[in-house]
């Protein structure tokens, strides 16, 4: 009985000595690589806006989305910016005139001035000068976004060029 007391006794031992013995360690999985990426990501830096000084650096035809009374885009028109100081909106798929005017632009302001301003509530036309902080972003010479901040203007305008950036419009 001895003996097998004693043998149950040292394998209990053995049992327990390889539990906490030390052993190899635990080997760490090698780091899966990225995954490639499939495109490039390009940083790109937002155009320079410099204050409009002359005529040279507005005129263009403008892409100009107008808005109706409720606030919703009707249609994008075409304002025309000549270098004779000269400017029009006109709906180029509806063959529609809007407005025509002059204007003037030195040192970063633009005012326009029209007879063609229109009053929805009386459908009558009358005369009104705005005044924007006119900004240009140019490629080489050419202006290619105007950005327009309304100073004041009590005239319809103000609805559809204040805090706007105009692109070209393409031939």
């Amino acid at each position: 009985m001895k003996r097998s007391c004693g043998l149950s006794l040292l394998l209990s031992v053995a049992v327990l000595g390889a539990c906490t013995a030390p052993g190899p360690a635990p080997t760490t999985p090698p780091a899966t690589p990225a995954p490639a990426r499939m495109f490039t990501v390009v940083p790109t830096s937002a155009p320079e806006f410099t204050p409009a000084s002359s005529p040279a650096d507005i005129v263009g035809v403008w892409l100009l989305p107008m808005r109706g009374q409720g606030g919703a885009v009707q249609s994008t028109f075409d304002w025309t910016i000549r270098p004779d100081g000269i400017y029009s909106i006109d709906d180029k798929l509806a063959g529609m005139h809007v407005k025509a005017g002059t204007y003037t632009i030195s040192s970063g302001k633009l005012v326009l001035d029209s007879d063609e301003c229109y009053q929805n509530s009386t459908a009558t036309f009358y005369h009104c000068v705005g005044t924007y902080l006119a900004y240009c972003s140019k490629q080489g010479d050419m202006p290619v976004l105007l950005r327009l901040e309304m100073v004041d203007d009590k005239g319809d305008r103000s609805l559809n060029l204040n805090n706007k950036t105009l692109e070209l419009d393409k031939p």
